[in-house]
């Protein structure tokens, strides 16, 4: 997973700030690809993909999910992306309303993690 995180990081991701941006967080075989935009997402998770199809690997995309966040001149709301493999498999899309159980937290968009349980 090493070299792949090296290369995905050559892709500014998501913006921290002017100098600094982040593009995967990774854990065993879990990876989040993050970007400020959506052209760099898809670019991330496509690369991601051409880097596993040439170890023989795949992504499920029914394991995975995305979503986009948007601004309005004074709320925040959560988008459908409508993000795709490839192969044109859907990666669902997370819904606002569903907290996501990762590393044993439940993480929500309007919460940043609301329990954990091990």
């Amino acid at each position: 997973m090493d070299p792949l995180l090296v290369q995905l990081e050559q892709t500014k991701g998501f913006k921290i700030d002017e100098s600094q941006s982040i593009s995967a967080l990774a854990f065993a075989d879990d990876l989040i690809l993050l970007a400020t935009t959506k052209k760099t997402a898809i670019n991330l998770l496509h690369f991601t993909e051409t880097y596993l199809t040439n170890l023989g690997m795949s992504i499920a995309a029914a394991k995975c999910t995305s979503f986009e966040i948007k601004t309005t001149d004074d709320s925040r709301y959560i988008a459908n992306p409508g993000t795709c493999l490839k192969n044109s498999d859907k990666i669902p899309n997370w819904a606002a309303d569903s907290p996501i159980c990762y590393l044993g937290g439940h993480i929500s968009p309007w919460s940043f993690v609301q329990s954990y349980s091990f």
